[in-house]
């Protein structure tokens, strides 16, 4: 897979709240987002309280498995 320019209009550091129960999964996630060219910011949550709360910060994506 060759790797594509990311646009002038993504925001930097991009917030990526990321739905995910297992921890190695997640940083699948995490590292395959930055090998792809991605300033990802990357925060794990498993419980709906803890998505309920970080969705107040304001995430600019949601990944959920």
């Amino acid at each position: 897979m060759t790797q594509q320019p990311m646009p002038d209009m993504m925001p930097n550091p991009l917030f990526v709240l990321v739905l995910e129960d297992n921890l190695a999964d997640f940083d699948l996630m995490a590292h395959a987002l930055r090998g792809f060219g991605f300033d990802a910011r990357c925060q794990r949550v498993e419980t709906e309280a803890e998505y309920l709360s970080q969705l107040q910060a304001g995430p600019d994506i949601i990944l959920a498995d």
